[in-house]
């Protein structure tokens, strides 16, 4: 592979990581880690174990 071939596939390379990163990061805080019904939902599972269902 010649210098000029490598150096357009580190470019390639380098824009892929870029897009991918921007891809990433753009809309990471638009949703929260919980929702509002987590709390709910985790009792629901607790009563579940606690009684042999499922």
């Amino acid at each position: 592979m010649t210098t000029t071939g490598r150096s357009h596939h580190a470019l390639l390379l380098l824009a892929l990581l870029a897009l991918s990163g921007l891809l990433f990061f753009l809309g990471l805080g638009d949703m929260g880690l919980t929702d509002r019904d987590e709390g709910r939902n985790a009792e629901a599972g607790t009563k579940c174990s606690t009684r042999g269902i499922a």
